[in-house]
Parts: C-alpha cells; sequence; structure tokens
C-alpha cells in the first residue's frame, strides 16, 4: 500500500525503501525536511538576480535532494538544469524555471497530502 501511495506522488517508492533500508518512519521526517528546505527558495532568488553561481548551488543541491528522496520527475529537471549551467547556456537554465516551478509545487503539495493522510 505505501509503495502504491508514494509511486502516485511521483516518488519511486523502491527506490526510496531501498535508500531508507526499509525505515518507513524515515519517511515522514525527510518529506517533512523537503517541504521547508530553503534551496528552491535560493534557487529562485538567485535566477532573479541573475547569479550563476548560486542558481548552480542550489539547483544542484536540489537535484541531490530529489535524487536521494527518489522524486523521480523533480530529479530529472534539476539534472538537466545543471548539466544546461555547467555546459554555460544559463539561459537554457532559466527558461527551465516554468517547468521546474509547476512540477516542485505539484510535489509539495503531494508530500503535504501524504503526510496529512496519515
Amino acid at each position: 500500500m505505501i509503495l502504491q501511495k508514494l509511486n502516485e506522488i511521483g516518488v519511486d517508492g523502491n527506490s526510496l525503501l531501498e535508500r531508507l533500508m526499509g525505515n518507513k518512519d524515515l519517511i515522514d521526517i525527510l518529506f517533512q525536511k523537503f517541504i521547508n528546505d530553503q534551496n528552491f527558495n535560493n534557487l529562485t532568488q538567485a535566477i532573479k538576480k541573475k547569479d550563476v553561481k548560486e542558481i548552480y548551488n542550489a539547483s544542484h543541491n536540489l537535484k541531490g535532494l530529489c535524487s536521494n528522496l527518489s522524486i523521480t520527475n523533480l530529479s530529472f529537471l534539476f539534472s538537466k538544469q545543471v548539466d544546461f549551467i555547467k555546459n554555460d547556456h544559463i539561459n537554457e537554465a532559466i527558461e527551465m524555471m516554468p517547468s521546474i516551478c509547476d512540477e516542485y509545487y505539484l510535489t509539495i503539495n503531494n508530500l503535504k497530502n501524504y503526510l496529512n493522510e496519515k
């Protein structure tokens, strides 16, 4: 049942539980930490300032967080954004923000709903 719920909200449940060595109690703690994490705010502020170093740092941090939590769609988007920045395609990285924002807010809402249903 938990795997199905995780998969429905965009989390690879099998991968996440494997990373957590089956400790389901950690899921709630880690999801809450992700919801409260400031990297997305840092990213949006860096985009406004066009601060390439900070855009890279925030996006790279989010890529790692999403990967560790097996949040597949966001992990893919942040990986692509980081690659753009590494290859000096900052405009393409910035142009990804509407898609990233949509997916980020959907994910946050899904995680909150998952936590509230418990």
